[in-house]
Parts: C-alpha cells; structure tokens; sequence
C-alpha cells in the first residue's frame, strides 16, 4: 500500500475537499453520468455507484468518470450475484443457492470471478455478501439474498466469498450490520430492529461478523436497523434509532469492541429506515459523527453544504472528517487506485470461467424438500402436452424452462399468474404434466415474500390431488410450504439464473439428482 500518496494527498486537501471524499453519488443511467461528470468537475467526489449496464457500457461509464475526476474514484456496485451479462442480468444464483452447493471452494471461486470480472469493468468494490442470518422467513428483504438460517453456514460460506474476492483486488463489504434478518420490516421503507440481547446478538449476528471481519474484510455496510440492547434511544414517535446514525453502535460495539479498522459505508441514506426517524439536517451530521466514514447516495444540494456547514461551525469536528477521509484514502492505495492502470484491468476471459463455475453451483443447489407420492424424475416424452405456471408478484419470467421443455420435444403451453380460480382444476386436467414454479421473492419495497396474490385462488379445489403429475419448485422463496402446506413434492432451486432453471429441469427429469444443503429450516 501507497502510504506516502495517502499522507500526501491527506496533506494537500481543503476541508471541502475531505468532506467530498466521504460521498458516494450513484450512476445509474445516461442523464445520471452527465449529472455526476458535471460535479466531478467542481468537487473530488470520493465515489461512484454503478447500477446494472452491459460490460461495454459500464467501461465507457468508468472511462468518462475517471478522467473527470482530479482524484482517482473508488467505484462501488451491488455484485451480490457476480457481474451483469449483455442483457444487464447477474451470472451467478442468489447467494443461498450458494450455500446450499455447501462448498467453500465454489464460495471462493464465486468471488474471485467476481472479482476479476468486475475489475475488468472498472468496479473495485462490491457491496456484498449479505451475512445477515435470516432467522425470520418472512423478512422481505434478506431472504434469498442470505446464505440461510445458520451462524455456521454464513461465517464458513461468508468468509470464502470474502476471500476469493478480496485475494482477487476487489473490497468486499458484508452487510448489514448490526444484522438484519430477524424482524418482518423492510429497512427501504421503516426501521427493522433487532431484538436479541447482547449476550443472543453476541452469538448470532455479532459472530458472523466478528467471523467475516477477522476473515479480513476491508469494508462493512451499516444497515437503518436498529438494535436496542445496545441503543435503545427512541424519537417522539418511539422510533428506535437506527444503526447508521448510532455512536453506541457505531464507535462502540462495531469499533472497539468487535475492533473493526476498516471502512464502513452507510446504506442507502435516502431509505425510510434513517429518514423516518429524524431530519434531513440532523441525520446527514449524525451518520459521520456515529463513525460512518463514507455516506452513501447523498442529495448534493442539500446534503453536502449540511456537512459544509457543521464543519466549519464544529459541529463535525475536523479530527473525524480526517480520520474519516484517511480511510476512503488507504481503500484507495490498498486497491491500488493511485495509479491509473489500475482502474480498470485487462479482460481475461473469465467469462468462459464463469459459467463453468455457475454451472457447477447450480447443479448442486437442487434441494429435494418432499416427494410423498414418488412424482420425480417425471416420465414424459416427445410429443406430450405440458403446461408451465410462473407465480410470482414480480412478473419475473422462466423462459429458460420452457426452452429446455421444447428442446426436449415437449409441447408447453405457459401461463404467469393464472387467475382460473375453481376452473383450475378442469384446465390442469388437459395437460400430461404440470410444473408450478414459484418466484416469490425480496423486492425493496413490496413487503412480503409470502406467496401473495390473485393467483394463489388455483389452489382452490386442490387441483394437485387429482392430478397425476403437477410438479412444484420455487426459485426464490424456500419457505412457500409454511404457506401452502399440502404439496405432495416440492424443491427449493433458490434462484432464477438460466444455469439454475437448467438444473431444475434436469433435476425433473432425473439427469441429475438433489445434493443440495438447505440453508434454512423448512
């Protein structure tokens, strides 16, 4: 690491300088990057935040950027699923389906690839993984996006991604602390809390992240979750306060007493869960002086001269805007951002790579929960009528499935969302077969990732217990049997990728068999 370009450039700058270090504005489409270029050009923004773009987009965004910028820019993404394809869509399954393939090596190569394939992007720190343990099934926001239901299981899986990304030249950032997982409150809208005491929180959240941050993670994300064992302060509302602006969580429990030393990033500042709590003018002061050294999406007309303002009246004092800045700054020489080849890397071809590697933790992901009436592997052959029903409030579709279906020379007829209600039964009764694919799933914002909607009203008449052959699968959501609990079989694939629809329907028709570990407890 550069330390003499990090005293150095610390040296040189002016307080409006520091204190723009600390922002992270978002990039997520063209009117976005013209409006980012344009304050690069007045102040040396610490960071950028990309959304999903082809490969070729995200370099020509990276390239404009950099060179806009005075100072090198530290370039964030969300690869919870590895890095975006053509079609702006992730590689890799949810990180639960990576848990369930229950290998240490596959977790490893999963961040490594992600790693060498987002730093060929000009991405060098991903937000991810999500160590939160999902101790509550109907969180709307973990869920799929966790490795599951088990300490061990997220410190063991959690930590190898870590490593394969970091060993690889991208900063890795586990997420949420202090954990999210365990209330049915989606921190985008209000402020989940955590209730465990001190002594649960110590053996569940606290040990995972203790585990991830001893695992060497560079980085950490602070959730809008509030944990009251350690601050039970509330607002008039009784609100309490949410992590990202908590000294006692902050500066207490995450710095000295878990002894974390690296850089920690808000969330998203502009969620319901810190915003409902208190003032835009109170709450943009209050995240860097609970310890928070890089604020994430702030508004710059409002936000930035907020900070402006508190500094230079000493309500944000200078020592914590330079310890502050000091971090962003040796994330950037520990990445190797002061020399400009290192902003973006060479494209290895680890395209290839990746879908191996996707393939693989696919295939063992399949997780057989029931099969009371032997239904699987289905016998079907060329020439007979299927019909396929995608379920979901997301209109997500499986296309995947379908083709593999017709390669195999079977006729699919293919409803989303049916609405048939008593006649279900009677329309189903065409069909030689009939997979029921569930893609119930967290979506910010929408609450629930409960099978919720119209088109649960099939279910009258019991449609499967006449049926010879009605096949049930979720690609999202593993806990759709505490809702409709009567499904003769039912299989947990945890994710939409193509290679995971692939591994369903190899797993239907017996050419592979279910190796995976459920995450969770069914």
């Amino acid at each position: 690491m550069n330390k003499k370009w990090i005293e150095r450039t610390l040296s040189a700058m002016s307080l409006e300088d520091k204190l723009a270090q600390l922002l992270i504005l978002p990039v997520g489409n063209e009117d976005m990057e013209n409006d980012v270029a344009g304050l690069l050009s007045k102040h040396r923004i610490g960071g950028v935040f990309t959304a999903a773009c082809t490969p070729d987009e995200a370099r020509q965004r990276m390239r404009r950027l950099q060179e806009a910028s005075a100072l090198p820019l530290v370039v964030a993404a969300d690869l919870e699923q590895g890095i975006w394809n053509e079609r702006k869509q992730t590689t890799f399954p949810h990180p639960m389906a990576l848990s369930a393939a229950d290998s240490v090596d596959l977790a490893y190569e999963y961040g490594k690839i992600t790693a060498l394939q987002g730093r060929s992007l000009g991405v060098h720190w991903t937000f991810a993984p999500v160590v939160d343990v999902n101790l509550n099934p109907d969180n709307p926001i973990t869920c799929t996006r966790s490795f599951g239901d088990s300490v061990e299981q997220c410190c063991k899986i959690g930590s190898a991604v870590i490593k394969g990304l970091q060993e690889h030249g991208m900063a890795a950032c586990p997420k949420h602390f202090p954990g999210d997982g365990t209330d049915d409150v989606d921190q985008h809208i209000s402020t989940p809390v955590n209730r465990y005491s001190l002594d649960e929180w110590k053996r569940i959240s606290g040990k995972v992240f203790k585990t991830v941050y001893d695992a060497g993670a560079m980085t950490t994300m602070i959730g809008h979750i509030a944990l009251p064992a350690v601050d039970p302060q509330q607002n008039d509302a009784g609100l309490h306060r949410p992590a990202s602006i908590s000294k006692p969580i902050i500066s207490g429990l995450l710095r000295a007493e878990l002894g974390f030393d690296g850089l920690i990033v808000t969330d998203d500042m502009s969620m319901g869960g810190v915003c409902g709590y208190m003032k835009r003018a109170e709450r943009v002061v209050a995240a860097i002086n609970a310890g928070c050294d890089m604020y994430l999406f702030p508004n710059m007309a409002k936000d930035y001269p907020l900070l402006l303002d508190a500094a230079r009246t000493g309500a944000l004092s200078i020592a914590r805007i330079n310890e502050a800045c000091k971090r962003v700054l040796t994330l950037k020489a520990a990445l190797g951002l002061e020399d400009p080849g290192n902003l973006m890397l060479p494209d290895g071809g680890f395209d290839r790579k990746a879908g191996a590697v996707c393939t693989h933790i696919a295939e063992r992901t399949v997780t057989l929960v029931r099969d009371v009436r032997a239904c699987l592997p289905v016998q079907l052959g060329a020439g007979d009528e299927v019909l396929t029903v995608t379920m979901g409030p997301h209109k997500i579709e499986l296309d995947t499935v379908d083709a593999e279906l017709q390669r195999r020379g079977l006729n699919v007829t293919h409803l989303q969302n049916p609405s048939h209600d008593h006649a279900f039964e009677e329309f189903t009764a065409g069909f030689k077969a009939v997979f029921v694919n569930f893609v119930y799933r967290q979506t910010w914002g929408y609450g629930t990732v409960r099978p919720v909607g119209y088109e649960n009203r099939n279910f009258f008449n019991g449609f499967f217990n006449e049926h010879p052959c009605a096949i049930f699968t979720s690609f999202g959501s593993p806990y759709i049997l505490k809702y409709i609990r009567g499904l003769p079989n039912f299989t947990n694939i945890y994710a939409t990728a193509a290679a995971s629809q692939v591994a369903a329907v190899k797993f239907w028709f017996g050419e592979i068999g279910s190796t995976g570990k459920s995450p969770v407890i069914i």
